[in-house]
């Protein structure tokens, strides 16, 4: 039976040069890449593959996200079940979570942005029935009905990227910098991430094709825009003449700038 090569691409690390020729040779696999916290040595940049360098969109840049902490990326997250065995609980509402990852969203207006819901009845408390402690994050129903069990939906900062966070912990990095995750749909983060992007594909040219074969299976996977969706789906026709595979968003002018058609040539 005859082996077959190509479309795959396998992670590899330094001083693992025997075992990534026999991975090679078993999975056919025609291109080898490094990983987070890893680096492909001499040797084994010299096997018969294609060589591809891990690219971090929205993270590993710590300078330039500890200068824009308000464009960390966001999630929206909720408390424990909390019981009231009176008229007044307080919910410690990041309990359970790590909090070396994330951090309570102040920024914007808890009392318009966060919820407190009785899970007994299933109705919400009015904003003007709870406090938030912002010192000790905690949030207080000055109004609860005792026996009742009550929770917070809240929205968060991640300040350390789950990936990278994994990786971390798994491999012992000590005291490696966590990596902050920024929202590239935000005005700083979008255009740093765009002019990074412009100039990694000028410095590292072997990996272009990789990137635009990235970008054209994640376009095709994007979902059809409906009204009224969050603003990342607020642009169809930006996104679904990649998805139905017409060409890539890197020779886009529209998309990464008119400078960079001329520096990609």
């Amino acid at each position: 039976m005859s082996k077959t090569k190509g479309r795959v691409t396998l992670p590899s690390e330094s001083n693992f040069l025997e075992e990534t020729k026999e991975m090679l040779d078993r999975w056919g696999a025609d291109a080898l890449r490094d990983s987070d916290g890893t680096k492909l040595d001499d040797e084994i940049k010299s096997l018969d593959a294609k060589i591809y360098t891990t690219y971090f969109v929205a993270r590993g840049h710590n300078e330039f996200a500890k200068e824009h902490m308000d464009e960390c990326q966001q999630m929206l997250l909720m408390s424990k079940h909390n019981l009231a065995t009176s008229a007044s609980v307080t919910i410690d509402f990041l309990d359970g979570y790590y909090r070396e990852q994330v951090i309570a969203d102040y920024v914007h207006d808890p009392k318009k942005w966060w919820e407190v819901i009785d899970r007994t009845t299933g109705d919400v408390v009015p904003a003007s029935d709870w406090s938030v402690d912002q010192e000790k994050d905690l949030v207080t129903i000055g109004k609860a009905v005792p026996f009742h069990e009550y929770t917070v939906s809240f929205f968060v900062y991640a300040i350390w990227d789950p990936t990278q966070m994994y990786n971390h912990i798994t491999n012992d990095w000590g005291d490696k910098p966590h990596d902050i995750p920024f929202d590239v749909r935000q005005a700083n983060s979008g255009a740093f991430a765009k002019d990074y992007l412009k100039q990694w594909l000028i410095d590292n040219p072997d990996d272009r094709e990789a990137v635009e074969r990235y970008f054209g299976i994640a376009a095709k996977m994007l979902p059809t825009p409906k009204p009224k969706k969050p603003r990342a789906l607020k642009e169809p026709q930006k996104t679904r003449k990649y998805r139905d595979g017409e060409g890539s968003p890197l020779n886009d002018p529209a998309v990464m700038g008119d400078d960079m058609r001329e520096n990609s040539d």
